[in-house]
């Protein structure tokens, strides 16, 4: 039976009011008969008034069956292609997808992106690699598809892929690749009479293989749908790259399953192969090793390893057919194996095409525009359509047909504006920026006997331009249209906020301030699939620093919806190191050098520069008094009270026009200025894991090196060499003073190298009498010396995070903002920047809001730009990079706090000083 419906014409039709002729002409008679039905009774077709009337409503009809076209058709007619047009309808493709946020989406990032990794983990860590406890850092666990992988390049290209797509205050930690534990069977299985064995034990493999590390399949969009899910579901992942990854098989390879196995699972898996009857015997080894209990359990870096050599070569697996013994072909069953593993591969790692067709039209632009006359649609004895009037006829009688033409143009050339505004409607949701009109208007002169109504037609039509631009509040209503497209994204651009931003940082026009306003929602537009997209992440600390681009999301979008322009690294407080800014300081009572021409702001507020910067933009800040052989121009201080003598000129005219100059440069310095930087705490941890060994003498001395050595197990042997060496002659050993109250033993090599030490000695003679012992002690021992792994201990240097009394790391942003800025120099501004900030980050981080004038500014930046330019280095210098970490904690710290901490300020200097 078909599923077809038949075709059919329903009779009772609803339309809609502009396309319900009967509707149209009730409703314009009801309003002929309230205006004139005193004088007006007779609305019968042949009266000339209601034949005007059933046109007009015909043409109505036709605006309405236009405007009820699809979007499609009014979006990209045929003949659109030519006009400026910027799309605003994004792809699934484009607009969907978002960055990593969960453990499942970095899952599908590396499995989609990287062909060599089979899976991927990632496990929250509790602490950092220097045993700080520390929210937000992973640890990365990966299955090679290969073993013969370049480990160091997967491992590269692996971090760099993750910090690529690193959110906001988290990071990783440590990537390590799973390590296998080789298990292997032996069983005796019965088998069906007419089974192939070879297959038989293809297929077990195999799925012992699925089962030891499930297989993660990569689906294309057509399957994706097939398997019942929406465009949404589809895409709401990581963008796609190779294929859709289903949340369903990630689960199934969880790490909690994948390093736990059970016997009765295993052959439950053999039991349920096609051709297999009954598993007889059944024994499990772990590398070598016969297991004996029910749960295989493996480590957490470990990833169970079918041993299919072992089992081919040893015949492990036997097949009963009945009471015989099959002898099955070794190199038949490879062969099997291989054809079936390579068909499941195809599914794994395959290239996808997400490219999604482009809506198309059959509909024509200049067909929907086109407007066919209604004097076409009256009878001919009116004398109005392309036959015109026929025979001899008066003058009375041309100048009525002229005058019906002028009265119906009226309404033609309306209607006429209404197609050409439904056609353009594509531009007015665009992100056009030559846009420059918001109503639109088609010429006429198609139309019969236009030439004879109008006369001069150019100035007509500019004329009418001129009308129409008259009413047309195109700034207004561009803002209004590009208001919907942001609500269409559920966006919101704060429009009062950015208007009292505007007004209160210079005196914009209403025109400039529109205009400014339509540029700053068409630069947030254009930028919405990476603001959306983006939101989350933080910069890439891999990339370079001073890209435009490598900043994180959170600031792009607050830099495009306060109109910053540009979101990149700058140094904010550069202008200090300007050539046409001098700063210097007088001591009290000596009189400060003045040059000619110049402005000399002098106090004794150590702040006068911020607020130069931050108030000098205001002429309501200045005043002018004058003598008669001098004008001198007065700074009136809005937060020291004081009022500064800053230049003298000849008279009135000239001092006004250096001080307009004067403005017009602090309002660049004020430009240059504007912006902010978001400091990741998490990334101010310290990351260098350095060691030191101890050694424990007979007579309970402990003797421990620095921490210098980078790894515990590669580095012991060469301390061990060096502890023997040089630790058997007495002349290497010297006692000195280590404090006021205690004493120190210090082992030396020939160059004076610290191999160990001792400074908890409190009499000298017990450090000297301690040396011969520990001598004899060193002579006796080899390298290979039993009693080496009892006397030698290690240690982790766990940095500077022991001078932190709480976790300052955790979850914590700082927004380091310059207080002079004129866009945030009142503390409303501050406080609504604030107060934005808070709406778009993510709801469970913490913020510290600095304020800084130009010279703390000026400090922070120098060792911020140094601690940037070592951090996204690859290998980057320690522990120039931790010392850096450090200061930055301690400027935020000290900026924070209201009161000054001496403890802090020592310990700042101090670190100032290692840097150095």
């Amino acid at each position: 039976m078909s599923s077809l419906e038949p075709k059919s014409i329903k009779k009772n039709r609803v339309l809609p009011k502009s396309m319900d002729f009967r509707s149209l002409k009730r409703e314009g008679i009801e309003h002929i008969q309230n205006l004139s039905g005193k004088i007006w009774t007779d609305y019968n077709e042949h009266d000339p008034g209601i034949t005007i009337l059933e046109n007009l409503c015909f043409a109505i009809t036709e605006l309405g069956y236009k405007s009820n076209f699809s979007i499609p058709d009014l979006f990209f007619s045929k003949n659109g292609n030519d006009r400026a047009f910027t799309k605003t309808f994004y792809k699934p493709t484009e607009v969907l997808p978002a960055a990593p946020v969960t453990t499942f989406d970095y899952r599908k990032l590396l499995i989609d992106n990287i062909k060599e990794v089979k899976n991927a983990w990632l496990l929250p860590k509790k602490t950092s690699s220097l045993g700080a406890k520390i929210t937000g850092l992973y640890e990365v666990l990966l299955l090679l598809d290969e073993e013969k992988y370049d480990r160091a390049y997967i491992t590269n290209k692996v971090m760099k892929l993750l910090n690529a797509n690193r959110n906001l205050c988290e990071d990783f930690e440590s990537i390590r690749i799973l390590e296998p534990d080789q298990i292997s069977i032996d069983a005796d299985i019965s088998i069906s009479p007419n089974s192939v064995g070879e297959a038989i034990i293809a297929r077990i493999i195999s799925k012992l293989l699925d089962h030891f590390a499930p297989q993660i399949s990569l689906y294309n969009l057509d399957e994706m749908i097939a398997k019942g899910y929406t465009y949404e579901d589809a895409f709401n992942n990581p963008p796609v790259e190779n294929g859709f990854v289903l949340d369903s098989e990630l689960e199934k390879s969880s790490l909690q399953k994948v390093n736990k196995l059970f016997k009765s699972d295993l052959i439950k898996i053999i039991t349920e192969t096609e051709g297999v009857e009954e598993v007889i015997n059944f024994t499990v080894f772990k590398n070598g090793k016969e297991v004996t209990t029910e749960l295989i359990q493996l480590d957490l870096y470990k990833i169970p390893n079918l041993d299919i050599p072992k089992i081919l070569s040893s015949k492990s697996i036997s097949l009963y057919a009945g009471e015989i013994l099959y002898a099955p072909d070794e190199d038949v069953i490879q062969y099997t194996l291989d054809t079936i593993r390579n068909r499941d591969s195809i599914q794994h790692k395959r290239f996808i095409d997400l490219d999604i067709e482009d809506t198309v039209s059959s509909k024509d632009k200049d067909e929907i525009e086109y407007y066919y006359s209604i004097q076409n649609s009256f009878p001919r004895n009116y004398g109005i359509t392309d036959f015109g009037l026929m025979g001899k006829l008066t003058d009375k009688r041309k100048a009525q047909v002229k005058q019906l033409r002028a009265y119906l143009y009226i309404f033609e050339q309306i209607m006429a504006n209404y197609l050409s505004q439904l056609v353009n409607v594509d531009k007015l949701l665009s992100t056009d920026e030559t846009l420059e009109d918001t109503y639109f208007y088609q010429k006429l002169d198609y139309i019969n006997g236009f030439d004879d109504i109008i006369g001069n037609k150019d100035d007509y039509h500019a004329k009418f331009s001129d009308i129409l631009g008259k009413y047309d509040h195109k700034y207004e209503r561009r803002n209004r249209f590009l208001d919907h497209l942001l609500a269409r994204f559920g966006e919101e651009f704060l429009s009062e906020a950015y208007s009292a931003i505007h007004r209160e940082s210079s005196a914009f026009a209403k025109k400039n301030f529109l205009k400014n306003t339509i540029d700053a929602k068409l630069k947030y537009i254009k930028n919405y699939i990476e603001i959306g997209r983006d939101k989350a992440l933080g910069f890439n600390k891999t990339g370079d620093f001073s890209d435009e681009e490598n900043v994180s999301g959170l600031k792009k979008k607050i830099c495009l919806l306060f109109n910053i322009k540009n979101y990149g690294y700058k140094r904010l407080s550069e202008i200090k190191n300007s050539k046409d800014l001098e700063v210097s300081e007088t001591k009290i009572g000596k009189k400060s050098s003045k040059k000619s021409g110049q402005f000399n702001f002098s106090s004794n507020n150590k702040n006068i520069l911020s607020e130069i910067l931050a108030y000098g933009v205001d002429r309501a800040n200045y005043h002018l008094e004058s003598t008669e052989k001098e004008t001198v121009i007065f700074f009136e201080n809005p937060v020291s009270r004081e009022s500064i003598e800053i230049y003298k000129g000849k008279n009135i005219k000239d001092c006004e026009e250096d001080l307009t100059k004067l403005i017009a440069k602090l309002t660049t310095y004020n430009n240059q200025s504007e912006g902010f930087h978001i400091i990741e705490h998490l990334l101010l941890r310290d990351v260098d894991s350095r060691y030191a060994f101890s050694y424990l003498s007979d007579n309970n001395v402990m003797l421990q090196s620095e921490f210098k050595y980078l790894d515990p197990d590669t580095d012991q042997l060469g301390f061990i060499a060096d502890l023997i060496q040089f630790g058997k002659s007495k002349k290497n050993y010297k006692v000195s003073k280590a404090s006021d109250k205690t004493f120190a033993l210090t082992l030396t090599d020939d160059s004076g190298n610290v191999i160990v030490k001792n400074e908890t000695f409190i009499l000298k003679k017990s450090a000297e009498d301690a040396i011969p012992v520990i001598v004899e002690e060193i002579k006796a021992t080899t390298i290979d010396s039993p009693q080496l792994q009892f006397r030698l201990q290690h240690e982790q240097d766990i940095g500077k995070i022991k001078a932190y009394d709480e976790d300052p790391f955790s979850l914590q942003l700082s927004f380091v903002i310059p207080s002079w800025s004129g866009r945030f120099n009142s503390n409303r501004m501050k406080y609504l920047f604030e107060n934005i900030v808070k709406m778009n980050a993510p709801a469970h981080l913490k913020f510290n809001f600095l304020w800084l004038g130009i010279e703390d500014l000026s400090t922070f930046e120098k060792y911020y730009e140094l601690w940037l330019t070592e951090r996204c280095k690859e290998e980057p210098k320690q522990p120039l990079l931790d010392n850096l970490s450090h200061i930055l904690m301690l400027l935020i710290k000290k900026f924070s706090d209201k009161t000054i901490d001496k403890n802090l300020e020592k310990e700042l200097a101090a670190s100032l000083k290692e840097i150095k």
